[in-house]
């Protein structure tokens, strides 16, 4: 199968990633990442990875390389769009830099772990998962509904970073006002975005997605910005 042919070669890009990681001793932006480059967190994606891709078979949704999924569905359009939120993303972070980018020129193999880590994670398995416990409880009829139930959970993962802080600072009813707002934020309708770019045109349409936008936001940005951080903060 194409597909699972496809992923085992992402696999084994990411393996590459983790073992030359572990040689060359590098250390990544932020400490929480580090578990994203154990073994563990690799047999959990691999495991992952090829039930969200039966999941996928059983539900209809495109194949990795299915046919009728024409290049510019599958590539073009989800690569222009990441290189647009990345721009974004850069523009936004100018006025107040934030130092979350890895300083090393082996930094596109690390965010292209990223990248892929997470799309298997939370578009190949999470929506996948959901949507067929919900096709198997309700009947076929449900399966547009659970897609997009699905995807707002799955969606909800990166922001979760930010609401839940923001939903400790208040109690009651104010916490709605703190964490709604995070709904209609880019990193929430991207994400929900990406499950579209899945669920429509399968899973190397949103892992371009991230890939251009990492592209932008992490790779270039981060390389233009480390000098100037280090320079600003007098360490190296």
């Amino acid at each position: 199968m194409v597909s699972v042919a496809i992923l085992g070669a992402l696999l084994g890009f990411m393996v590459t990633v983790k073992v030359g990681f572990g040689r060359l001793r590098l250390r990544t932006p932020i400490p929480s990442q580090d578990l994203a480059l154990s073994w563990r967190a690799l047999a959990l994606i691999a495991g992952m990875g090829l039930a969200g891709v039966a999941l996928s078979k059983r539900l209809g949704i495109p194949a990795f390389w299915e046919a009728d999924v024409s290049p510019w569905q599958r590539f073009a359009l989800p690569a222009a769009l990441g290189l647009a939120y990345g721009s974004w993303m850069v523009i936004s972070d100018l006025a107040s830099p934030a130092p979350v980018h890895l300083q090393s020129r082996f930094s596109p193999f690390f965010y292209a772990y990223g990248a892929i880590l997470l799309e298997v994670f939370l578009r190949l398995f999470v929506i996948t998962a959901l949507v067929w416990l919900a096709v198997t409880a309700f009947g076929d009829g449900a399966k547009g509904s659970a897609f997009w139930l699905a995807a707002g959970i799955a969606a909800l993962y990166e922001p979760s970073a930010y609401m839940i802080p923001a939903a400790q600072e208040a109690t009651g009813l104010a916490k709605a006002s703190k964490v709604l707002p995070f709904l209609v934020r880019p990193l929430f309708l991207t994400n929900l975005f990406q499950g579209y770019l899945f669920w429509s045109y399968g899973f190397l349409a949103p892992l371009t997605f991230r890939l251009a936008a990492y592209l932008v936001w992490h790779v270039l940005y981060g390389a233009w910005l480390s000098p100037r951080l280090i320079a600003r903060t007098g360490t190296s």
